[in-house]
This record gives structure tokens, C-alpha cells and sequence, in this order.
């Protein structure tokens, strides 16, 4: 799990949050326990906030980047798949296209309509191995 040590509660929180993931700051987190190198596909669930990647996989990826062999991306926001921006912004940050990204909406969770995309994403991710 990959912990962002900065408090984000609140509305302070909140805010500061927003303008650290739309001006692309990192944010100190948790050591991480696993190492990347050692998997030959790693799949990163992120929230989108302000139309990108949350400060504290920003910070992941940027201290792993050399490390990834084959990357997934997974996010669940109020947009959904018009999030394209962060794949873009998470693509240059790694360096490597995804092999699969999965954008899906707060909409569709809700209403328990993601579950042919989450079966394509799951059969791609299994395909891999």
C-alpha cells in the first residue's frame, strides 16, 4: 500500500490535496515494502484528483520508475474514461505505455455497471502471466 504521509483531512486537506495533484508536487510517503523489480507486471489503482494522478502515486512512481518492467493502470473518479489527461501524465511519468488502463466512474460503481470492463481488464492482466 502506498501511504501519503501529509495530512489530507479536513477541508484543508482537501484543498491542498487538489493543488498538489494539479501541479504535479510529490508528497513524502511510506516506505514501501515490496519492491517493483521484483514483479514482472505491477498494477497501480490510483484516485484521479484535479484530472491527475494522486500526489502520493505520483511520488511512487517517480522514486520506481526504473524499476517497472510492465505497468497497469486502474482509477475509479467522477469522470471516469474522459480522464485521459492522467493517462498521458502517468505514462511520461513512468516512461512506458501501460499495457491496459482501466478509467472507471464513481457513476458506474454506484451502479454496478463496470463489471464488463473490470472482466476485460482482469482477463488482460491474467493473459500476462
Amino acid at each position: 500500500m502506498i501511504t501519503d504521509t501529509k495530512n489530507r483531512n479536513g477541508l484543508l486537506g482537501f484543498i491542498s490535496g487538489g493543488f498538489d495533484a494539479l501541479f504535479r508536487k510529490m508528497t513524502p510517503i511510506k516506505p514501501i515494502e515490496r519492491d517493483p523489480n521484483d514483479y514482472e507486471l505491477v498494477v497501480i489503482a490510483t484516485p484521479i484528483w484535479a484530472g491527475t494522478i494522486s500526489p502520493a502515486i505520483r511520488t511512487y512512481l517517480f522514486n520506481n520508475r526504473e524499476k517497472f518492467k510492465s505497468i497497469a493502470l486502474l482509477s475509479v473518479s467522477g469522470n471516469g474514461a474522459k480522464n485521459q489527461k492522467a493517462v498521458t501524465d502517468f505514462t511520461k511519468l513512468v516512461g512506458k505505455q501501460p499495457i491496459i488502463t482501466l478509467l472507471l466512474s464513481e457513476k458506474e460503481v454506484k451502479q454496478k455497471t463496470y463489471q464488463a470492463k473490470l472482466k476485460d481488464f482482469a482477463q488482460v492482466i491474467q493473459a500476462f502471466n
